[in-house]
């Protein structure tokens, strides 16, 4: 068994040369571990972006950014789907996803939905293409990178097309 399932706290705690319980005095269970995996892999393009963007510019480089750090995670879109948001995640990395869209005059209920939805499309592009099977026929239709980013426009282009009008 590889992937996703294969994780567990003792098979880590073996990898990393360590007792059990020593890993245990880190984290109380798995879901707390996959947490911190889910935001190591999207704090970290977040930190490389230019909070200075126009906000929609930011979001078009923050889905490819999260994009691209999740191609050599073979189960990274899962794991972002199965883990429980950590602290760092809910108190700081997803305040610094939604702060451009405040900064744009975005409510905070609003700012939220915005940011769950280009998660969501983030995600389910990437089961999709981290499923060899859905990616060779993705390929064989389109432009797999080009695609993406019209995708993720198409969205945008709603967002800003509402966000005008209001």
């Amino acid at each position: 068994m590889q992937g996703l399932e294969a994780v567990t706290t003792r098979k880590l705690a073996d990898v990393l040369n360590v007792q059990g319980p020593a890993l245990y005095h880190h984290y109380r269970n798995k879901q707390e571990l996959l947490g911190d995996m889910a935001n190591a892999i999207v704090s970290q393009p977040l930190a490389e972006l230019n909070p200075q963007l126009p906000w929609d510019a930011w979001c078009a480089a923050f889905a490819a950014a999260v994009r691209q750090a999740l191609l050599p995670y073979p189960d990274g879109a899962r794991l972002l789907v199965a883990a429980w948001p950590s602290e760092e995640m809910r108190h700081q990395t997803i305040p610094r996803i939604e702060a451009p869209l405040v900064a744009a005059g975005f409510s905070a209920e609003r700012s939220h939905e915005i940011a769950f939805l280009l998660a969501s499309v983030v995600i389910g592009w990437m089961l999709n293409e981290q499923n060899p099977r859905i990616l060779e026929f993705m390929r064989q239709q389109l432009d797999t990178d080009a695609a993406f980013v019209r995708s993720i426009e198409t969205v945008l282009a709603g967002i800003r097309a509402e966000h005008a009008g209001r």
